[in-house]
C-alpha cells in the first residue's frame, strides 16, 4: 500500500525559504534543478521509507537521508509519510526538531 505524503508547515517553510536563498544566490535554473531533486527524493521515501537511517532526537524516533547540502527529515506514520524539516546539513537537528 502506498504512504500519502505529508509535510508539515515547518517543512513547507524549509522548502520555500530553500528556494527563495537558491533562487537570489544561484539563479531560477539552478533553483529549479535542486527543487526538482529534493522532491525527486522525497518521491522515492514514499516507495522506500526504511532507507534513511534511524535516529534518536530526544525521546523521538525519526529517519534521516541527505540531499546534497540539505537533510530530510521524516517520520513513516502508518500510512503516511511524515516530513518533518528540511535542514541545511549545518543544521543540529536537535534545535530544530
Amino acid at each position: 500500500m502506498a504512504l500519502a505524503l505529508e509535510i508539515t508547515p515547518l517543512a513547507a517553510r524549509d522548502l520555500k525559504e530553500i528556494a527563495f536563498y537558491s533562487d537570489m544566490n544561484f539563479g531560477f535554473a539552478t533553483t529549479d534543478a535542486y527543487r526538482s531533486g529534493l522532491s525527486s527524493a522525497i518521491a522515492r521515501l514514499l516507495d522506500f521509507p526504511a532507507v534513511g537511517p534511524e535516529i534518536k532526537i530526544g525521546q523521538r524516533s525519526v529517519r534521516r537521508i541527505g540531499f546534497r547540502s540539505h537533510v530530510i527529515y521524516y517520520q513513516a506514520v502508518e500510512d503516511r509519510l511524515l516530513i518533518l524539516r528540511v535542514l541545511h546539513g549545518s543544521q543540529l537537528p536537535q534545535l530544530h526538531l
